[in-house]
């Protein structure tokens, strides 16, 4: 992870549920939105 994305999400990685790795998780993650009207 670089220094801008390190201070950018760091409010989320201090969170013990989600640290480091889990913003990593997040990150690497894709979602597929499909709206029906």
């Amino acid at each position: 992870m670089k220094d801008q994305e390190l201070l950018r999400y760091s409010k989320q990685i201090m969170l013990p549920q989600i640290d480091i790795e889990g913003q990593q998780k997040i990150m690497d993650s894709t979602v597929l939105i499909i709206g029906m009207g």
